[in-house]
């Protein structure tokens, strides 16, 4: 009798950046491509004074979070029917998201607001930043990837922490849950003065490098409450029922 090794957490995680990666960054792709279309018509049309980038580093922590809800509707069930536990789905997707939300993405938008950053210095254009972050100019690219790395990971969990009350509990004790597993996303944002967050309770552009630590370690161990909120979650999660 020949015996069958279930997939561990590292063949899921391998298979889900695998099958995702490409479309992910085809994503940041088309999104970088529009900024610089929008950003020549500008500087064709006047003189650009503020970060186009800026504008369109919202859009993407929301798609995060659209597609951490989609993980576990598109992606538990026809895991466990190939044998992977519930355990190993949710660790190997725990680790495929830290990989893109914690280390890729946030590369590549560092990467942009540097080359932005140096398209204004080159041309003698005043360059601005707008919404409130970390970092007051794109130079700044370590500030730059800390603060995406934090904000499109606590957006992706809590997604995924979402899909998971849905696949748990019942639609009408789900839908009250939402609320509170966006919670971590809004204690993160605010706890180092970025986005909404940070717009509302916080205008310093340049936060003490104290204060910054401070607010980063927040934003992770929000990351980490979510990381375990979403384990307990699906570790007996029933597939093709919902408990009432």
């Amino acid at each position: 009798m020949s015996h069958h090794t279930a997939p561990s957490a590292w063949d899921v995680a391998r298979d889900l950046l695998r099958i995702n990666l490409r479309y992910f960054l085809y994503v940041w792709a088309l999104l970088y491509l529009i900024t610089a279309g929008i950003l020549t018509v500008v500087s064709v049309l006047g003189t650009p004074d503020v970060s186009v980038l800026d504008f369109a580093s919202y859009a993407p922590r929301y798609w995060l979070l659209t597609t951490g809800i989609i993980l576990t509707a598109a992606c538990l069930r026809p895991y466990v029917a190939h044998g992977v536990t519930r355990r190993s789905f949710t660790w190997g997707g725990t680790w495929a998201a830290l990989a893109v939300c914690g280390v890729i993405l946030p590369a590549a938008s560092a990467a942009a607001y540097l080359v932005e950053y140096l398209v204004f210095q080159a041309n003698g254009w005043h360059y601005q930043i707008e919404g409130p972050h970390l970092f007051d100019h794109g130079g700044r690219w370590g500030l730059v990837f800390v603060e995406f790395a934090v904000v499109f990971t606590v957006h992706f969990f809590a997604g995924w922490v979402i899909a998971s009350l849905f696949t748990r509990l019942s639609p009408f004790k789900a839908l009250p849950s939402a609320l509170p597993a966006f919670l971590p996303v809004v204690v993160a944002e605010t706890a180092m003065g970025v986005s909404w967050g940070g717009r509302i309770w916080r205008v310093d552009l340049d936060l003490p490098l104290p204060e910054t630590r401070v607010g980063v370690a927040v934003g992770v161990v929000m990351i980490g409450v979510l990381v375990v909120a979403n384990r307990l979650l699906l570790k007996d999660a029933p597939i093709g029922c919902r408990t009432h």
